[in-house]
C-alpha cells in the first residue's frame, strides 16, 4: 500500500529547514547550509580541438578543489522546449544558393522533421552545482560562500569558458517548484503569492503569510513501492548501483537522454582512505568465517596431519558486495595517494502516463546496460529517494559507492562536445532511444565506413557528402574512383569531383601482398598530411580555384576517409 499526502502535509516533508534572501542560503539540516550555481555553457564556439585527457585532468582538479572544502552535488535536469524551436535550432537554413539547393535542403529537414517526434528530441539540459558546508551560524556560512565564489568561478572557466553563475534565492525556489510541478499544464512559479502584481517576491509571500514550502509544494503527493506520484505526473527514482572500472565520459548524458523530463544527481563526499580501508576490512573480516580442512591427499600430508584453511562468506547481500569492493578501492587509493570519494547517483524519470514510465524504465536499463552498468529501482524508498534528488545536497538514503578522485570523472555533468560544435548535421537515429543523432565534423576529420556488400556503405557515403555541401559555403572537393556516380548532386551544389588515386585494402587478388598495400595506404595519407601541414594549394594538382577550405573525401567498396582542412 502506497501513502498519500495531503496539503498541506506535503510541504512539511520537503527537506530543509529555512532559507536566506540575501545570502542565497537553504539550511537543509540543523548547522548545513548550501549554496546553488548554474553552470552554464560558453557563447562562443572553441576554434580548438577537443581534447578528452584534458577534459578528464580538468574536471580532476575540479573535484578535488571542491572536495577540500564542500560536500557538494552536480544536478542534470532536462525540461521540455517547443518543437519548433527544436527544429529551428537543428534544420539548414544558413546557405542559400539557388533553386535546385533548397530542393535538397528541403528535403534534409524533411527528414527532421519526420523523424522528430519519434524520440525525446524537443528538451533542453541546465546543470547545477550545490555546494554545502557546516557552520556555527548562517553569518558563517554566508563567509564562507563568499570567500569561495572567485575560486568556483576560475575552476569552471578553466574548462572551456564555462561559467558558474551564482543562484538567487528566487532562482533556487523556481527549480524547485519546477520538479514539484513537472506537468506542461502547471502553474506558474510565484502565482500563490503574486501580492502586488509583479511576480514571486519574499515580502508578498510575508505579507499573505505563507513559507517558502507552500509556494513550492504540489497539490497531491502519492507514495507508492516503485513510483510517487507528484501533482499530475509520475516519477521513478533508480540509483546507480555499479560501474565497470573504465567508462566513457558520455554516461549521465546518455542516461539523461531516455527521456524529455529525466533527472540526474551526482552528490559527493570525500573520505578519509585510512579510516575506510579499516572500516571496510573490519567489515568484510566480520562477514567472512574461515574452516580447516584436513589434506588427505598423500601419505605424508596425513603424517604431518597438514590442515587448509578455507574462507566461506557468512552473508551474500549487496552491502557485504559493496564493503568488499570499496576495501580493493581503498588499497588501490592508498597506494597511489590518491583521494577517495562516496558518490550517490540518482536518475528519476518523469511521465504523464505510467504507460510511458514503464517504457522509459525499459529504455534506461538498455542504456545503462551498453556501460556494462546497473541500475537499480529505490523500492519503499521512492520519497527519500526524489528528496535526496532535489537540488539541496541532503542525502536521505544509503545508496553511496566509493570511487577514486580519477574514476569519478567518468560521471561527467557537462556536454562537452557542445561547446567544439559550429555545424551539427542528421546522421541518424540512436538506436536506443531513437533521439537524433547531430555531429560536427570540424570535431571528427576522418572517419571509416566498412561492413558487408549491401549494408550502406555507399549511401552513407554519399550522406557525408551531401552533410558537406549544404553546410558550408566554402569549396569542396571529393576524390573518388567512380565521378560519375557523384556528378549529379555535386554539379548542383559547387562541388567539384575528381577522379583520384586510392587503394582499396580489402580487395583480395592472387597479387595481394599488405606489406606493400600498407606502403600505398601511408604513402597517401603522409602526402595528404603534410600538404595540410605546409598549407601547400591542393588546387594546383586538380587544377581548380584556391578556396579557404577543403573537404576530401577518399572512397572505395569498403573504406572511407574524411578529411578537412
Amino acid at each position: 500500500m502506497g501513502k498519500t499526502m495531503g496539503y498541506p502535509a506535503i510541504y512539511k516533508s520537503i527537506p530543509y529547514l529555512c532559507c536566506y534572501e540575501e545570502a542565497g542560503m537553504i539550511e537543509t539540516e540543523q548547522g548545513v547550509y548550501s549554496r546553488g550555481y548554474q553552470i552554464v555553457q560558453p557563447e562562443k564556439a572553441a576554434r580548438h580541438s577537443i581534447t578528452a585527457k584534458q577534459v578528464r585532468a580538468t574536471m580532476e582538479n575540479i573535484i578535488r578543489k571542491l572536495s577540500e572544502r564542500f560536500t557538494f552535488q552536480f544536478f542534470l535536469c532536462s525540461t521540455h522546449m517547443e518543437q519548433e524551436e527544436f527544429l529551428r535550432s537543428v534544420e539548414i537554413n544558413r546557405f542559400p544558393q539557388g533553386d535546385s539547393y533548397e530542393k535538397v535542403r528541403e528535403s534534409y529537414n524533411a527528414v527532421i522533421r519526420d523523424n522528430c517526434e519519434i524520440g525525446h528530441n524537443n528538451f533542453s539540459r541546465g546543470v547545477y552545482l550545490i555546494i554545502s558546508t557546516i557552520a556555527d551560524t548562517p553569518e558563517d556560512a554566508h563567509a564562507v560562500f563568499e570567500s569561495s565564489d572567485t575560486w568556483i568561478k576560475e575552476l569552471f572557466a578553466s574548462l572551456y569558458g564555462y561559467v558558474a553563475q551564482p543562484m538567487s534565492l528566487a532562482d533556487r525556489l523556481r527549480l524547485l517548484h519546477r520538479l514539484f510541478h513537472s506537468e506542461r499544464d502547471a502553474p506558474e512559479f510565484g502565482k500563490k503569492v503574486d501580492y502586488d502584481g509583479k511576480g514571486f517576491s519574499i515580502a508578498s509571500m510575508l505579507r499573505m503569510k505563507m513559507t517558502t514550502k507552500e509556494v513550492i509544494a504540489p497539490e497531491r503527493y502519492e507514495c507508492s513501492r516503485d513510483y510517487v506520484k507528484i501533482g499530475g505526473s509520475y516519477a521513478r527514482l533508480f540509483f546507480l548501483s555499479s560501474i565497470p572500472a573504465s567508462v566513457p565520459d558520455s554516461i549521465l548524458n546518455d542516461l539523461a537522454n531516455v527521456s524529455s523530463h529525466a533527472l540526474v544527481s551526482v552528490s559527493y563526499e570525500p573520505l578519509d582512505a585510512l579510516l575506510g580501508l579499516e572500516t571496510a576490512a573490519a567489515r568484510v573480516r566480520a562477514n567472512t568465517s574461515t574452516r580447516e580442512i584436513p589434506i588427505r591427499d598423500t601419505v605424508a600430508d596425513r603424517k604431518s596431519h597438514r590442515i587448509q584453511r578455507q574462507e566461506e562468506t557468512k552473508r551474500d547481500t549487496e552491502d557485504e558486495y559493496f564493503y568488499k569492493a570499496a576495501m580493493g578501492i581503498f588499497l588501490h587509493a592508498r597506494a597511489r595517494q590518491e583521494p577517495v570519494m562516496q558518490i550517490t547517483v540518482l536518475i528519476a524519470l518523469y511521465a504523464e502516463q505510467r504507460e510511458d514510465l514503464e517504457r522509459d524504465t525499459k529504455l534506461l536499463k538498455l542504456s545503462a546496460a551498453k556501460y556494462l552498468c546497473q541500475i537499480r529501482c529505490m523500492d519503499l524508498q521512492q520519497d527519500k529517494a526524489f528528496e535526496s534528488m532535489l537540488p539541496l545536497n541532503n542525502m536521505l538514503v544509503n545508496a553511496k559507492r566509493v570511487y577514486t578522485v580519477e574514476q569519478s570523472t567518468a560521471f561527467q555533468p557537462l556536454q562537452i562536445q557542445r561547446v567544439f560544435e559550429r555545424v551539427r548535421t542528421f546522421y541518424g537515429l540512436n538506436a536506443i532511444n531513437d533521439n537524433l543523432i547531430f555531429l560536427d565534423r570540424n570535431n571528427y576529420v576522418s572517419a571509416l565506413i566498412a561492413g558487408a556488400g549491401g549494408m550502406g556503405k555507399t549511401f552513407a557515403l554519399k550522406r557525408e557528402a551531401a552533410n558537406t555541401l549544404i553546410s558550408t559555403m566554402d569549396d569542396v572537393v571529393i576524390l573518388t574512383g567512380n565521378p560519375a556516380e557523384y556528378r549529379s548532386f555535386t554539379d548542383v551544389l559547387q562541388g567539384v569531383v575528381y577522379p583520384g588515386l586510392f587503394v582499396d585494402i580489402f580487395n583480395k587478388d592472387e597479387s595481394y601482398n599488405l606489406d606493400e598495400d600498407k606502403k600505398v595506404f601511408q604513402k597517401i595519407f603522409q602526402e595528404a598530411w603534410l600538404s595540410m601541414k605546409l598549407e601547400l594549394d591542393l588546387c594546383q594538382y586538380f587544377g581548380q580555384k584556391k578556396s579557404k577550405d577543403y573537404a576530401s573525401f577518399f572512397s572505395s567498396s569498403s573504406s572511407f576517409c574524411c578529411g578537412v582542412k
